[in-house]
């Protein structure tokens, strides 16, 4: 009956479905370097570097389309131009991520990384789909 409620009741449980989506995708990492002879805790804390790198650049690149809908003319396309390297920047640091912290091969790595990026990106819409179901199911 009212939207507002349940608007309010998804950014309240948005940041605890993150919190869980962690042990997820680091489970993840796990399999699919099952043979890296790697804890799962260390996937876990490599998990939750790439959850905290995504969130807060996701938070930049909103801030930059704010600035550019407010901004004077002579600014925009700047600003613009630095929010779209900001999206590019994400995926390019967490396969650098991925690369460096498990030290295989470019083909290895970015054939996990789209497997890694598929899987979890499946995962986190089905978890946004059952957030949105649930916002609207308690409000």
């Amino acid at each position: 009956a009212n939207p507002k409620l349940a608007i309010n009741k998804f950014f309240s449980l948005a940041p605890q479905m993150m919190f869980m989506l962690l042990p997820l995708f680091a489970l993840l990492l796990k399999l699919l370097y099952i043979r890296s002879e790697r804890y799962y805790t260390e996937h876990l804390i490599v998990a939750l570097h790439s959850h905290s790198f995504i969130l807060q650049f996701s938070v930049l690149y909103l801030a930059l389309q704010a600035l550019a809908a407010v901004s004077w003319p002579w600014l925009v396309q700047p600003v613009e131009w630095l929010a779209t390297a900001t999206l590019i920047w994400i995926p390019t640091y967490l396969l650098l991520c991925q690369k460096f912290y498990y030290q295989q091969g470019w083909g290895k790595t970015l054939l996990k990384f789209w497997l890694t990026s598929a899987l979890y990106s499946i995962l986190f819409m089905s978890a946004i789909i059952g957030l949105i179901i649930l916002s609207i199911l308690w409000s």
